[in-house]
Parts: C-alpha cells; sequence; structure tokens
C-alpha cells in the first residue's frame, strides 16, 4: 500500500473494523468503505449485527475475508483507500484481481483490469479461446 494509506490500513487507533486474511489483519475505516467500497462495508456491518445478536462473548470483533489471497486483497485495498493502479504482470493475477474486484464491487478496478487484459494479454491468437468460454 501507499505510504500514507499503508498507515491507515495497519493503525488501530483510528480503525472501525479490523478484516482478517489469510491470517493477516488490515484495519479498516467505516467511512472510507462506505463511500469506495459498499460490499466490504456490508460484510463488516454483518459481522457486527451477527454478533450483537449472538451475544458472543469470544467474538475478537475480526471479520474474516475467505476465498481471496493476501495479495490479491492488498490490491482491493491500495484501490479503496487510494485509486492506486496495480501493476499486472501476467494473466492469472489479473484473473485473480479481476474477480476480487467483480466480488467486492470495485467497479473501476474491475474495468481497469478488463482493459488491461485486452491490451496485455488478447491476441488473435488467443482471442477465440477466451471468448468460447463465455
Amino acid at each position: 500500500l501507499c505510504d500514507w494509506s499503508s498507515d491507515v490500513c495497519s493503525s488501530d487507533l483510528s480503525a472501525d473494523a479490523t478484516l482478517c486474511v489469510e491470517g493477516k489483519n488490515y484495519g479498516v475505516h467505516a467511512v472510507v468503505l462506505l463511500q469506495r467500497c459498499k460490499i466490504i462495508h456490508e460484510i463488516v456491518n454483518d459481522h457486527k449485527n451477527k454478533n450483537l445478536t449472538e451475544d458472543d462473548e469470544d467474538d475478537s470483533g475480526v471479520v474474516p475475508i475467505h476465498d481471496v489471497e493476501q495479495a490479491i486483497f492488498e490490491v482491493i485495498l491500495e484501490f479503496i483507500y487510494s485509486v492506486g493502479i496495480p501493476e499486472i504482470s501476467d494473466e492469472a493475477t489479473a484473473a485473480k484481481i479481476l474477480n476480487a474486484a467483480d466480488r467486492f464491487g470495485c467497479t473501476d478496478l474491475k474495468l481497469f483490469v478488463e482493459s488491461t487484459i485486452v491490451d496485455k494479454f488478447l491476441d488473435a491468437s488467443n482471442a477465440t479461446d477466451n471468448s468460447s468460454d463465455q
């Protein structure tokens, strides 16, 4: 993450919630999520509401995020906090970022990754292979 967003995300003092991906915790801020990523905001709120109704004293308040790699989630956070554009070096990483951007509703990031896939990885030799997958 860029310097200021890294500091903001790692600061337990200002974070409203903590997300956990593959064992790593990320402090996040409800106001930022509400404006930039409503789906993650809803995940955090659903977790808080579930814990209020279940009165689970053992819950740490940490919201687990499953089925996404830590490095890919960091790209999502970078985008949410700073509109940071990821450097995409291979098609597999592009596909993972695209899936995560779609899952979390980061439309602008999704559009960027789609255009990167077309510009960097799509050519005449594989265009028909990719179109038959749809």
